[in-house]
């Protein structure tokens, strides 16, 4: 009750299963204006005799029910198997449904169940599409990854088409929400954004390195531009010049002053 405390006394219809359904539940929603449809359990407490431990089974598409003072209806309704329910607002009124070319008759209360009930089950389905669940022994892991995996993404599929107005699958709508929340961003390309003068050991500038080989060749680059002991990382590659800093923006670590020496080229 204290689930649906703030819905009560509007004369609203709740749609329940029958986990849920009972005879001293209706009780207590009559009491606050509210009507109850929903299947019933057979060995539940206070059930009609009548209806449900009738000795006599019933043929198919057949239907017996009872009607108390209080406006309670349990009924019972046989097709593939014997069908409970219980309403507060129905009586055993008796619908025609076209089915595969013939017309059957079932309870309106059926009809008005199923109706009610749509779109749980058409949110059970769509919790299904691509489900992460998996079978545990731990009956607790399933109910938490259904609540977090499961309804939760049902819930903000159902927010974002409304708030985008755009129609996109439930796997689609995994998919790219995956690919979201697993999305790393390149840290080092944010870093080499910046131009740090680190210590270095044995390191060429590169960009005096491919001058010289474009100029005089590989092999000339390799031999005669020296090493230097300071470098800039710029996007993973070492540029430690003086000749070069007046183009880059750098920053000092502690400890260095701003007094690079150029990089030179051995004379022949």
């Amino acid at each position: 009750m204290d689930l649906v405390d703030d819905y009560l006394d509007f004369g609203r219809t709740l749609y329940v299963d029958n986990w849920y359904t009972s005879i001293s539940l209706v009780h207590q929603l009559i009491e606050r204006k509210t009507y109850l449809v929903g299947t019933l359990r057979s060995n539940r407490n206070y059930n009609p005799d009548y209806v449900i431990k009738k000795k006599k089974k019933i043929k198919k598409d057949q239907v017996i029910a009872q009607k108390s003072s209080s406006k309670i209806m349990v009924l019972k309704f046989k097709e593939k198997r014997d069908l409970h329910m219980l309403s507060t607002k129905h009586t055993d009124n008796m619908v025609i449904v076209p089915r595969k070319g013939e017309n059957k008759l079932k309870p309106e209360v059926v009809l008005d169940y199923n109706r009610g009930k749509s779109f749980i089950d058409f949110s059970d389905q769509m919790a299904s599409y691509g489900s992460p669940l998996r079978k545990s022994l731990k009956w607790y892991h399933k109910v938490i990854f259904e609540f977090l995996l499961n309804t939760s993404v049902v819930n903000a599929l159902c927010l974002f088409q409304k708030t985008t107005a755009t129609n996109i699958k439930i796997t689609d709508f995994r998919s790219n929400l995956i690919k979201c929340l697993t999305f790393k961003p390149n840290i080092n390309q944010e870093i080499t954004n910046k131009h740090v003068l680190t210590t270095a050991s044995r390191n060429r500038c590169v960009q005096c390195y491919f001058n010289i080989a474009q100029e005089k060749g590989r092999k000339y680059s390799q031999s005669h531009l020296l090493p230097t002991d300071l470098k800039i990382m710029n996007m993973g590659e070492h540029i430690a010049i003086r000749n070069h800093l007046m183009d880059h923006n750098y920053i000092l670590p502690d400890g260095f002053e701003n007094n690079v020496e150029e990089v030179g080229v051995s004379s022949d």
